[in-house]
C-alpha cells in the first residue's frame, strides 16, 4: 500500500504536466499552499460490507471557510480531478487512508502525486504530543466526521507545524528535511521544509557524496544518545530505499524524549518501518569503539552501575553464585535481558533478582521507550519493590493492584499512556482487565517479568488460575511488536518439574520457549534447624524470640503461620508476652497491611507474624530468624519462606517447629481442599444444562452466569448456612477451579465482566431532556451529553468510549489532571442526573406456559404454610408452660419465678418440616433444601430473623419471635408473592413465541411497575408508599433470583455482581460438547497431577523435618537434592524400607499412620480396606468371624484418616441399631476416628428411611408397638418386624425416587451429599430395603452411565457392600439372597467379589463344623470354604481350651441323648454347661460370654428355668419381653424432650446431665439407670460431633454445645427400640436373635429346628449361624434319628467331633429357693386392663382413675401379688394386685392361657416395669371398650420353679 511512497523509480513531479512545468517556485508556505489542494474523505462499509464513499471535499489550500463549505459530497472522479490540478496535495493520513480508498474507488493511481500528510509532520514538530490525530471539537455537537471541517483542521495544522518548525535549530530542520526528502515522491516535503527554513526548494541530493555533510552532521548530533553501527545502517538504508521518514521519527523521539519518554501510539501502531529504526538504533549493542553509547554501556555490569552505583569504596560485582567459568548467574540473566533474550533464572533469595530486570527494564525504556511489565504474586511485593525504588531514585517505576485509590491509580494509568512508566507491577489477574490491556495497547512492551515464576505452577493450577491465563492474555497486550517481547521468569526455587511446567505454561501460552539459567537455591549463610514442637506454641516462640544468639539486638524475626486465625492468636500471645510483634495476612484493610509494611521496613516493628501473603520478594536485610510453626506447602516453599532471612549475606537462623499432629492437619486440610472429576462433570452438565434452555433459535450462545452458591448448593452438593464463616469463599475457589479447569482443556471460556464505561448504558428518555435543556451542566458535562445525543441523532446506539484518555479527548481536555475531570463529569452524569447505568441486559428462557405459573403459585403455597407454622409455634408456646421434671427443682415458698423474656423458637429443620408438610395439599412436597431457602427469603423480606446450625442430618433453627403481628405478617407475605406472580406475568407478555426474552432489569423494572397501572398497589414499599428511585430495579433482580431458584425461568448471565458469580461461555469446537467431553484422560493428566503433587510435596517435607530432626546438619545437602531431583526420585532421599514403600502411593496422610493402619489387616482385608477411591462399587463376601465389621469401619477410617474424605459424605446403613451402635462406638475409637467417627452417618434402614421422610422414630415406634405386641411366638422367632417398618422403606425409596424424577437428589432432603455408601448384612436385603438402597447408591444412573445426557445422568456415589450369602436366614421378610446374588448384574461390577473366608472368632474345630453344615447348601457366592486365619492355622483344632491330656476338650460336642422336648434338650445343655465350667477351669471360662440358642421364643425361658435351677446366673434377653421405649422411666424422659421440643427450648450440656441424675436417684431401677447411661453417652457423642463438625464457626467454639431435643427424642426412641441389657450371665437366644453376636461357649438345641421332613438350605444356613457365634467350645444337643444335627453333620468322632453321653442336669430344692426373679413378656400382660371395661375390669371411672393413680405410685421391685380368681365369665383368671392401705386393689390381668409355673392359687410378685399404654396401640374394634387414652400397665416378675 506504501510502495508508492517508500519505494523507488517514482517520477519526478515535474513530469506531472504544464501546470508543474511552469510552476513559479516554493519561498515560503503560503508559495506551498497557494499551490496545493486540500482533501478528506469519509468511508463506510455498505450493506454488503464494501466500501463507498459517504462524503468528501477537496479545494484549495487557501480557499476561505465559507468558500470551502461549497466543496463537500464531491465524487471520487472529481476529488481526482481537484487533486490532479495541483501540485501538492494536503491531507491527514491520506497516505494510509484517503489515496487508497480513492485508488479502489477510481481505479486509477495516484504514485506521482505529491503529498504532504500532517500526521507524517506532527511527530517530528510535536515530539511530546501522545496522539497524533487531528482535532475535531466539532464531533461533541455532531458526532458525524465532517470533511470540509476536517480539511481545514489539516491546512491549519500545517501552517501551526511550519511554525514549529521554525522555532527548532536550523541544523536539525536540515536534517529532517533530507531524511523526509529523500525520494522523487517525496518532493512535497522537501519543498514544506524548505518553506519553513526560508528557501528555495531545490532537489535532494540523490548522490552519497553530496549526502555526506548532513550524514556527518546527525553522527555529531546523536553520538552517545544511540547506537552508531545501527545509525550508519540505517542512514544507508534511507538512502537506498529513498524513505527516511522512519529514521527521521526515531532521530526526533531520541532528541527529545525528555519531553515525551516513550513513543507516541500512532508511530508503534502503524507498519512504516519506525520500530525497526527505532530498534537498530536503541536495542543493538555494537562493540564499535567508536560507539560512545555502546562502549560506554559494553556490559551489563555497566548497565547495573549507571542505575544502581556502588556505595563510595565499594568495588561493582554481581553477586554470587557463579557458574563453572567464574561468570555470576545474576550476570548470565541480566545479560540475557538485556539483548532480550527470554529466560527462566533462578537464583537463590538474597542474591539481587530484582537487578536482574531492573537494569534492562531501564535501560529498555531509555533506549526505546519500552514498557517492562512485571507480573507480581502479591501486593506486599509490589508495594516494596515500588518503595525501594522511589528510595533508590529510579525513574519511571509504578505498580498497579486493587488496593490503590481512584486519584492513584488513574494517575499511574495516565504515566503509563504518556510514557513516563518504564517498569510496571501488577497482578495477573490485572491483565484480564479490559482497562489494563487498553492502557497498555499504549505502550510497546518490551519485556514481561514473572516475578517469583514458580507461583505458575504453585498457584496457577491451584486456587489462582489466572496465573495460567496470564501468558494468554500477555500474548494480546501491548502495541504493535510486543508480541516479540522476551520473557524472564524469575525465582529463587524451582525443581525440576517446576521448571518443565513455567516452560509448558508459556509454551502453550505463548508459543516461547525459555532458556534455563540454574543458579540453584543454596544460602551458605542460613542455619536449618528442626525442633519438635513442645507444649504451647506461642511460649516457645517466645523462648526463641528472647534468645539472643537467635535474634541478636536490632535484627528481626518473621513467623510463619498457617491461617489467619492462627496468626491473630499467636501474634496477641506474644504481644502478651511483652514482644513488639503484628499480624498480617491477606484480608486486613490496605490501610493496616501498609503500616505493618511500613513498620518493619523501618525497624519500627521487631516480629511479624503471617501467612505467606508477606515475605516474598520482600527486601528486609535485618530479618535474622525465620520462623514455621508448621509445615509449608512444600520444600520449595519452605525454602523461599526461610530465603527471607539472611538476605544481607549476615548469618541467619530458620526454624521449623515439626508436629506430626500439625503436618496430618496440613495434609489433610490440602486433601480436602481436592477437586473430583465428578466435581467437575457436574459442572459442565450443569452449565450445558443452562445452555440448553437458554439458547436461542439462532444458535446463539449467550454467557452463562454460575452462581457460586447455586453451584455450592444445587451441584456440588453444599448447604451454606450462618454458621459456616468460610464456606463461601471455600466455595468460591472451588468452583473458580473447576472453570479453570474446564476452560484449560477448551471446554468453555471464562467471560470478564464488563469493566469501564463500557458497562454503561445511556437512558434515552433523559439524554433528550437534558439536550432539550442543558441548564446546570458543567462544560464537559455538557459536551459528552452533546456526544452522546450525535450518536443517536444518526440512529447508532449511544455509548461512552472505554477508553478514559479517548473520552478526554473528545471534551477537548489537555490540561493536567484531564481524566479526573472526565471521571468526575461522568460520575456526575450518573449518579445525579440519572443519565447512565449499568449494563444490566439479561437473556431470559421462561418455563413452560402452565409449568411457570404452577411453579410460582406451589412457592406461595409453601411459604404461606411456612408463616403459618412459625406463628403456630409461637402462639403455642404463649399458652404452654415449659415442662421440667419437677421433682429435680424445688422453689422455695413465696418465691415467683421472674417473667421470661421473649426467647426465640428453637426446633429442628425436620420437625418444622413436618410441620409444614401436614399443612399443604396432598402431593405437594416441600423438600428440606427448599424449606431452608423459603425461610432464608422470609429473613430477606424482614419477616422472622434466624440462625442455622448443623444437626446431624438436618439443621437445628433458631427463629426469633416476629416483629410483626400475624396479619400484618400474612399481608406483607402475600404482597411478596403478588410481585413475584406480577414479574412474571410482565415476563410472559413480554417474551417471544419461544418464551425467550432479551431485556435490561431497569427497562423491566418500568414494565413493572406500570403492568396494569398496579391498581391493586402490588409494586410498592411494605408501607405502601411509592418505591424509590431504583428500589424498583432491585425488587426486580430480587423476584428473577426468586423464579430461577424454583426454576420458573433460567437467565443466561448478568442477574448477578462479578463477586456473586463467575461468567463462561461455551467454547467453539468441532464437536458437540457433552457431559462426556471432559474424560478422564484429562482430569488425571490435569488436575489429578497436581493435586498428587501437592501430596507427594508434603510427604517430602515432613521426611525433611524428620531427618533434620534427627541430624541437623544434612539439612543443606537435602535441600540440594531435593531440588536436583525429580520429586518421585526425591522420595527416596527423605524415606527408606516400609516408609519408602508407603510413600511412593501417595495417599494424603502420615507415612507412619498409613503403616499403623496396614498392619491391623491381613491381605486379603487389606486389599479390600486400602483400595482406590475411584468411581466403582463393590460387593465384600465374608464369612462368619472373617472381620467383616472391622473390614467396614477400617475401609471407613482409611478413607477419612488416610484418603481425606471427609466424614460428613459417607453413609453406613446397617440391618439393626445394634449393628449401628457397634459401628459407631468402633469409628469413635480413639485408634480409629476418635470424635469425628460421631460426623459418619451410621443408620439403620428405617431410622435412615425417617430421615428421608422427615418422619419420627417415636411416631414410628408407636405405630409398630402394638404390632410387634401382637405378633405370634412363631412370627417373634423369626424376627419378623411390624409392617410399619416396611412401609416406611416403601415410601423412603418411593420419595427419593419421585425427587430423582423431579431432577432432584437426595441431598434435597437430607442436606447432605453422601459420596460413599456402605451396606451391611447385604445378604438380608429386602425388597424395600434393596428399593431404597437403589436410589441412594443412584443405581438407575450407573446403569445408564454411557448415555448420560444432562446433571442429573451423573455418578457421584460410591457403593461398598458387605455380605455372607450363607449367613441369609431372614426369608420371612423377602430377604431370599437374591439382591446378594445378582449383585454384578443389578450394579455392573464384575462377577468376580473379593472374598473374606479367613475366621479370628472360633477355633478350627468350630470351624470345620460350620464348613461341614454349610457345604451341602446351593447357590452358594463364594468360592473358598470357611477356615483358620493364617496367624492360627498350625494351632490345634480345639483351640484356647486344648489340652494335651484332655483331647476332646475344644472339640465340637455331640450330645445325643436328648428327646424331642426342649426340657430335655434345656436339661443337657445345663449340664453340659456345668461340665465345661469345671473343665476348663474358672480363670478361662466366662459365664458373660456364653450362650444357649434355640429355635423358638417358647423354648426360652424353659432353658433359662434349667440354668437357674443349677445356680447359673442367667443374662435375659429383656428386648422380648417388654418394649423400653415403653417404661416409665423411658417415656418420663421422652415427655421432658417432646415437652422441650414443643416450647422450643434446646438442651444443654447440663440439663442432660440433671435429668440423668434425677432418673438414677428416683427410680433406680435398671430402666433407670440403662435410660440415664444412654443419656450421658449421647452427650458424649454430641460433644464429640460439636469439636469435629466443619460447620461450626469459630464464635461458637466458646458457647455451650446445644442439643436439639427432637434429634435427641429420635436417637433416643430408636435406641431404646432396640435396647438390650448388658449380659452378665448365661444368655438364652433363638438362633435368629443370635445374628451378629459372638460367645466363648455356644449350646445349640436343635429342639423343634425343621418345619418339616427334609432339610432346607434355610435350615442349613440358620444352623450355620448358630454354631459360627462360638469362639471356644460349641455343644450341640441332638435326640433321634430324625434330629438336624445328624443330618446336617457326621456325629461320629473325628479330630473336630467329640460325641459325649452325659446325663441331664435337675434343679435341687436349694437352687429352686434361691431362684432369681423371672419377668414376664408384655404378650403375657392384658395391656388395656387399667381402662377396659368388661370381665373382671372397672365399669366405673373413679375405680378406674383410682386404678391409674395405684399404678402410678408403683416403681419397679415394689411388692404384687398374682391370684387365680374363680369368675367363671373371666376368661383371663389370673389378675394382679397392688397392696393399699386398706387391703389390696386390683391392678391388672395377665392374658388367657397364661400360665406361672408356680403351685398354687396366689403367689408374690415384683413390678417389673410400668408400661405405657394407649388407646391407639389397641386394635380399633376395641376402642369402644376403652376409657383412657393412656395409662401405665404393671408387668410382674416372680419365681416360677415349678416342684
Amino acid at each position: 500500500m506504501l510502495k508508492r511512497f517508500f519505494g523507488e523509480g517514482f517520477r519526478d513531479a515535474n513530469g506531472l504536466g504544464s501546470a508543474s512545468t511552469l510552476a513559479p517556485p516554493i519561498r515560503t508556505v503560503d508559495d506551498l499552499l497557494s499551490a496545493a489542494v486540500g482533501f478528506d474523505l469519509e468511508i463506510i462499509d455498505d450493506a454488503r460490507g464494501l466500501a463507498r464513499l459517504r462524503d468528501a471535499a477537496a479545494f484549495p489550500a487557501t480557499a476561505a471557510a465559507e468558500d470551502a463549505a461549497s466543496k463537500r459530497g464531491l465524487s471520487a472522479t472529481k476529488i481526482e480531478a481537484e487533486l490532479r490540478r495541483h501540485r501538492f496535495a494536503i491531507g491527514h493520513n491520506a497516505a494510509i487512508h484517503d489515496l487508497p480508498e480513492l485508488e479502489a474507488l477510481t481505479g486509477r493511481s495516484f504514485d506521482d502525486l505529491q503529498l504532504v500528510d500532517t500526521i507524517w509532520l506532527s511527530p517530528l514538530a510535536f515530539p511530546s504530543l501522545k496522539s497524533h490525530a487531528l482535532n475535531k471539537p466539532y464531533l461533541a455537537q455532531t458526532g458525524l466526521a465532517d470533511p470540509v471541517q476536517d480539511t481545514l483542521e489539516t491546512i491549519a495544522l500545517l501552517r501551526s507545524e511550519a511554525l514549529a518548525f521554525e522555532t527548532m535549530e536550523r541544523e536539525w530542520v536540515e536534517v529532517l528535511r533530507w531524511l523526509c526528502g529523500l525520494g522523487a515522491n517525496h518532493k512535497g516535503y522537501a519543498a514544506f521544509f524548505d518553506a519553513a527554513l526560508g528557501r528555495v526548494s531545490t532537489p535532494s541530493g540523490n548522490d552519497l557524496e553530496e549526502a555526506k555533510p548532513i550524514i556527518d552532521t546527525i553522527h555529531r548530533m546523536f553520538q552517545g544518545e544511540v547506537c552508531m553501527r545501527g545509525l550508519h545502517g540505517q542512514l544507508l538504508h534511507a538512502f537506498d530505499s529513498k524513505n527516511g521518514w522512519p529514521l527521521a521519527w526515531v532521530l526526533s523521539w531520541v532528541r527529545h524524549r525528555d519531553q515525551r519518554p516513550a513513543p507516541a501510539e500512532w508511530l508503534l501502531k502503524g507498519g512504516l518501518g519506525f520500530q525497526e529504526a527505532l530498534d537498530e538504533l536503541g536495542r543493538r549493542r555494537c562493540s564499535q569503539s567508536g560507539c560512545r553509547r555502546c562502549r560506554d554501556y559494553e556490559t551489563s555490569l555497566h548497565s547495573m552501575n549507571r542505575w544502581f552505583p556502588p556505595a563510595e569504596g565499594e568495588t561493582p560485582r554481581f553477586q554470587p553464585p557463579f557458574d563453572k567459568k567464574g561468570i555470576a548467574y545474576q550476570q548470565r540473566v541480566m545479560d540475557a535481558a538485556l539483548v532480550r533474550r527470554s529466560a527462566l533464572g533462578i537464583l537463590p533469595t538474597g542474591t539481587g533478582k530484582s537487578r536482574c530486570f531492573q537494569v534492562p527494564a531501564l535501560e529498555h525504556h531509555e533506549r526505546t521507550g519500552d514498557l517492562t511489565v512485571v507480573v507480581s504474586p502479591l501486593k506486599a511485593l509490589m508495594e516494596d519493590q515500588a518503595a525501594k525504588a522511589e528510595e533508590e531514585g529510579l525513574p519511571g517505576v509504578a505498580r498497579l493492584h486493587s488496593d490503590l485509590d481512584v486519584v492513584t491509580r488513574n494517575e499511574i494509568l495516565s504515566d503509563i499512556r504518556e510514557g513516563r512508566i518504564a517498569l510496571l507491577y501488577l497482578a495477573p489477574e490485572s491483565l484480564g482487565s479490559k482497562s489494563t490491556r487498553s492502557v497498555l495497547e499504549s505502550r510497546r512492551i518490551g519485556m514481561w517479568v514473572f516475578d517469583e515464576a514458580h507461583c505458575i505452577s504453585a498457584w496457577g493450577n491451584g486456587f489462582r488460575g489466572d496465573y495460567r491465563r496470564a501468558p494468554k492474555w500477555i500474548a494480546e497486550c501491548g502495541a504493535r511488536g510486543s508480541e516479540k517481547a522476551a520473557i524472564l521468569c524469575l525465582t529463587a526455587t524451582a525443581r525440576s518439574e517446576t521448571q518443565k511446567d513455567i516452560q509448558k505454561a508459556l509454551k502453550t501460552g505463548m508459543d516461547r520457549s525459555l532458556a534455563v539459567i540454574d543458579g540453584g537455591a543454596e544460602r551458605p549463610n542460613l542455619t536449618y534447624r528442626v525442633l519438635p514442637r513442645d507444649g504451647e506454641t506461642h511460649e516457645q516462640l517466645s523462648d526463641m524470640l528472647r534468645d539472643p544468639e537467635l535474634l541478636p539486638e536490632g535484627g528481626q524475626a518473621i513467623i510463619y503461620a498457617y491461617s489467619r486465625k492462627d496468626t491473630q492468636q499467636i501474634a496477641s500471645s506474644l504481644d502478651a508476652l511483652g514482644h513488639s510483634v503484628e499480624f498480617y495476612h491477606a484480608d486486613r484493610t490496605p490501610e493496616d497491611k501498609a503500616r505493618v509494611e511500613r513498620d518493619f521496613a523501618e525497624g519500627r516493628l521487631r516480629v511479624i507474624v503471617s501467612t505467606i501473603a508477606f515475605g516474598m520478594g520482600v527486601d528486609c536485610p535485618r530479618v535474622r530468624l525465620v520462623l514455621h510453626t508448621g509445615p509449608s506447602a512444600s520444600l520449595e516453599a519452605y525454602a523461599q519462606e526461610a530465603g527471607r532471612a539472611g538476605r544481607d549475606k549476615k548469618p541467619a537462623t530458620c526454624i521449623l517447629l515439626h508436629d506430626p499432629d500439625e503436618h496430618d492437619r496440613r495434609i489433610g486440610l490440602c486433601a480436602q481442599g481436592h477437586l473430583h472429576k465428578e466435581d467437575i462433570d457436574a459442572v459442565l452438565a450443569y452449565v450445558l444444562d443452562i445452555q440448553r434452555r437458554v439458547q436461542r433459535k439462532t444458535n446463539r450462545f449467550p454467557p452463562i452466569s454460575l452462581p457460586y452458591q447455586v453451584v455450592a448448593e444445587d451441584v456440588l452438593g453444599f448447604l451454606k448456612d450462618s454458621t459456616y464463616e468460610r464456606a463461601e469463599e471455600l466455595q468460591r475457589s472451588r468452583v473458580d477451579r473447576i472453570v479453570d479447569e474446564l476452560e484449560a482443556h477448551g471446554l468453555i471460556r471464562k467471560v470478564g465482566v464488563q469493566s469501564g464505561f463500557s458497562r454503561l448504558r445511556v437512558k434515552r428518555q433523559v439524554l433528550d431532556a437534558l439536550q432539550r435543556d442543558p441548564k446546570g451542566l458543567t462544560r464537559i458535562q455538557t459536551r459528552i451529553v452533546q456526544y452522546l445525543f450525535s450518536q443517536a441523532a444518526r440512529g447508532d446506539e449511544p455509548q461512552l468510549p472505554d477508553d478514559l484518555e479517548e473520552l478526554a479527548d473528545i471534551c477537548g481536555l489537555r490540561k493536567t489532571g484531564r481524566l479526573k475531570i472526565v471521571r468526575k463529569a461522568v460520575t456526575a452524569l450518573r449518579k445525579h442526573r440519572d443519565l447512565l447505568h449499568a449494563d444490566t441486559t439479561i437473556d431470559i428462557k421462561l418455563g413452560g406456559a402452565r409449568i411457570a405459573p404452577r411453579l410460582v403459585s406451589t412457592w406461595a403455597e409453601k411459604s404461606n404454610a411456612v408463616v403459618e407454622v412459625i406463628i403456630a409455634l409461637f402462639e403455642a408456646r404463649a399458652t404452654a408452660e415449659e415442662d421440667t421434671f419437677d421433682d429435680t427443682q424445688e422453689v422455695e415458698e413465696g418465691e415467683q419465678p421472674d417473667k421470661p423474656a421473649p426467647r426465640p423458637f428453637q426446633i429442628t429443620l425436620a420437625a418444622l418440616l413436618q410441620k409444614v408438610q401436614n399443612e399443604l395439599e396432598e402431593g405437594v412436597r416441600l423438600t428440606a433444601k427448599e424449606a431452608l431457602q423459603l425461610l432464608e427469603e422470609l429473613r430477606w423480606l424482614k419477616l422472622i430473623n434466624l440462625k442455622v446450625a448443623p444437626a446431624n442430618l438436618t439443621k437445628q433453627l433458631t427463629i426469633y419471635a416476629p416483629e410483626l403481628e400475624p396479619d400484618d405478617l400474612r399481608a406483607r407475605l402475600e404482597q411478596h408473592r403478588a410481585q413475584t406472580s406480577r414479574v412474571l406475568g410482565v415476563l410472559e407478555k413480554l417474551a417471544d413465541d419461544e418464551r425467550h426474552l432479551r431485556i435490561e432489569t431497569d427497562h423491566l423494572a418500568e414494565e413493572v411497575e406500570s403492568f396494569d397501572m398496579d391498581v391493586e398497589g402490588t409494586w410498592r414499599a411494605p408501607d405502601g408508599s411509592r418505591l424509590a428511585a431504583g428500589a424498583s430495579e432491585r425488587l426486580v433482580r430480587r423476584h428473577l433470583r426468586l423464579l430461577t431458584r424454583i426454576k420458573a425461568l433460567d437467565i443466561s448471565a448478568g442477574l448477578y455482581t462479578k463477586s456473586e458469580a463467575v461468567r463462561v461461555e461455551i467454547a467453539r469446537r468441532d464437536t458437540n460438547l457433552t457431559v462426556r467431553s471432559y474424560t478422564q484422560e484429562m482430569f488425571r493428566t490435569g488436575v489429578e497431577a497436581f493435586q498428587e503433587e501437592e501430596i507427594r510435596q508434603l510427604h517430602l517435607m515432613d521426611g525433611f523435618a524428620r531427618r533434620v530432626l534427627d541430624v541437623p546438619d544434612e539439612a543443606p545437602e537435602l535441600l540440594k537434592s531435593y531440588f536436583a531431583t525429580p520429586s518421585k526420585e526425591s522420595l527416596a532421599t527423605f524415606f527408606e524400607g516400609e516408609e519408602l514403600k508407603v510413600v511412593r502411593e501417595n495417599r494424603p496422610a502420615p507415612v507412619q499412620r498409613q503403616i499403623e493402619l496396614r498392619s491391623r489387616l491381613d491381605p486379603e482385608q487389606s486389599k479390600i480396606v486400602h483400595d482406590d477411591t475411584s468411581l466403582k462399587d463393590l460387593l465384600v463376601l465374608a464369612g462368619p468371624g472373617a472381620g467383616k465389621t472391622r473390614v467396614l469401619v477400617e475401609r471407613i477410617v482409611w478413607l477419612v484418616g488416610v484418603e481425606r474424605v471427609p466424614p460428613d459424605q459417607i453413609l453406613a446403613l446397617c440391618y439393626n441399631r445394634r449393628a449401628a451402635e457397634e459401628i459407631r462406638s468402633r469409628l469413635r475409637a480413639k485408634s480409629a476416628l476418635g470424635r469425628r467417627g460421631a460426623v459418619v452417618s451410621v443408620y439403620t434402614y428405617h431410622s435412615f428411611a425417617l430421615q428421608v421422610l422427615g418422619q419420627s422414630f417415636a411416631e414410628l415406634s408407636d405405630e409398630a408397638v402394638g404390632e410387634e405386641v401382637g405378633l405370634t411366638d412363631t412370627e417373634a422367632d423369626s424376627g419378623r418386624k411390624a409392617s410399619a417398618f416396611d412401609r416406611i422403606l416403601s415410601h423412603a425409596s418411593a420419595r427419593l425416587t419421585q425427587q430423582r424424577d423431579d431432577g432432584g437428589n437426595l441431598s434435597d432432603l437430607i442436606l447432605r451429599r453422601f459420596r460413599w455408601v456402605f451396606v451391611d448384612e447385604f445378604q438380608d436385603v429386602t425388597e424395600d430395603s434393596f428399593a431404597l438402597i437403589k436410589e441412594i447408591s443412584q443405581q438407575s444412573q450407573k446403569k445408564a452411565a454411557s448415555e448420560a445426557r444432562s446433571a442429573a445422568d451423573l455418578v457421584d456415589v460410591r457403593f461398598i457392600a458387605v455380605g455372607d450369602d450363607d449367613q441369609n436366614i431372614y426369608d420371612f421378610g423377602g430377604a431370599s439372597g437374591q439382591h446378594i446374588r445378582a449383585f454384578d448384574r443389578l450394579f455392573n461390577t464384575p462377577k468376580k467379589m473379593p472374598e473374606l473366608t479367613w475366621n479370628y472368632r472360633s477355633s478350627g474345630a468350630i470351624l470345620r463344623c460350620a464348613a461341614e453344615i454349610i457345604s451341602h447348601c446351593s447357590d452358594r457366592l463364594k468360592t473358598r470354604e470357611i477356615e483358620i486365619d493364617p496367624d492360627r492355622v498350625h494351632d490345634p483344632l480345639q483351640g484356647r481350651y486344648h489340652r494335651p491330656r484332655d483331647p476332646d476338650l475344644g472339640r465340637v460336642t455331640i450330645l445325643k441323648n436328648a428327646d424331642r422336648t426342649i426340657e430335655s434338650h434345656a436339661a443337657l445343655a445345663t449340664a453340659e454347661l456345668l461340665r465345661l465350667r469345671a473343665t476348663v477351669g474358672k480363670e478361662k471360662w466366662r459365664w458373660a460370654s456364653t450362650a444357649v440358642l434355640v429355635r423358638r421364643r417358647s423354648h426360652i425361658p424353659v432353658v433359662e428355668r434349667a440354668l437357674v435351677g443349677a445356680g447359673i446366673e442367667v443374662s435375659r434377653d429383656l428386648q422380648g419381653l417388654v418394649p423400653m421405649a415403653r417404661v416409665k422411666e423411658a417415656v418420663r424422659v421422652r415427655e421432658w424432650l417432646e415437652k422441650k421440643e414443643r416450647v422450643g427450648r434446646v438442651l444443654l450440656p447440663e440439663d442432660i446431665e440433671r435429668v440423668a441424675g434425677w432418673l438414677e436417684g428416683h427410680y433406680g431401677s435398671l430402666w433407670a439407670r440403662a435410660v440415664a447411661q444412654w443419656l450421658r453417652d449421647y452427650l458424649r457423642d454430641q460433644l464429640d460431633a460439636a469439636e469435629e463438625d466443619p460447620e461450626r464457626s469459630e464464635a461458637a467454639e466458646d458457647q455451650p454445645v446445644e442439643v436439639s431435643p427432637r434429634l435427641a427424642l429420635e436417637e433416643f426412641i430408636e435406641w431404646a427400640h432396640g435396647w438390650r441389657p448388658e449380659q452378665n450371665g448365661v444368655m438364652v437366644l433363638t438362633a435368629h436373635s443370635s445374628k451378629g453376636l459372638e460367645f466363648d461357649n455356644v449350646v445349640v438345641c436343635d429342639c423343634d429346628w425343621l418345619h418339616g421332613l427334609s432339610i432346607t438350605g434355610a435350615d442349613r444356613r440358620l444352623f450355620y449361624v448358630a454354631a459360627t457365634r462360638a469362639r471356644y467350645s460349641l455343644s450341640l444337643t441332638t435326640g433321634g434319628f430324625m434330629a438336624p444335627t445328624r443330618r446336617l453333620i457326621s456325629t461320629e468322632r473325628s479330630e473336630h467331633l467329640a460325641p459325649l453321653e452325659l446325663e441331664p442336669h435337675h434343679p435341687s430344692l436349694e437352687a429352686r429357693a434361691k431362684a432369681p426373679l423371672i419377668p414376664c413378656s408384655v404378650r403375657e400382660v392384658f395391656l388395656s386392663f387399667p381402662a377396659w371395661d368388661g370381665p373382671g375390669c372397672y365399669s366405673d371411672e373413679r375405680d378406674r382413675q383410682k386404678t391409674k393413680a395405684v399404678i402410678t405410685g408403683l416403681k419397679p421391685g415394689d411388692r404384687i401379688w398374682i391370684k387365680r380368681t374363680q369368675s367363671q365369665r373371666d376368661r383371663n383368671p389370673w389378675h394382679v394386685f397392688a397392696p393399699i392401705e386398706n387391703g389390696l386393689h386390683r391392678i391388672g390381668k395377665m392374658q388367657r392361657g397364661f400360665s406361672p409355673g408356680v403351685v398354687g392359687e396366689k403367689f408374690y410378685a415384683e413390678v417389673f416395669a410400668l408400661v405405657s399404654w394407649r388407646k391407639t396401640d389397641s386394635d380399633e374394634d376395641q376402642h369402644g371398650r376403652i376409657y383412657l387414652d393412656q395409662w401405665f400397665t404393671v408387668i410382674p416378675e416372680w419365681r416360677s420353679i415349678s416342684s
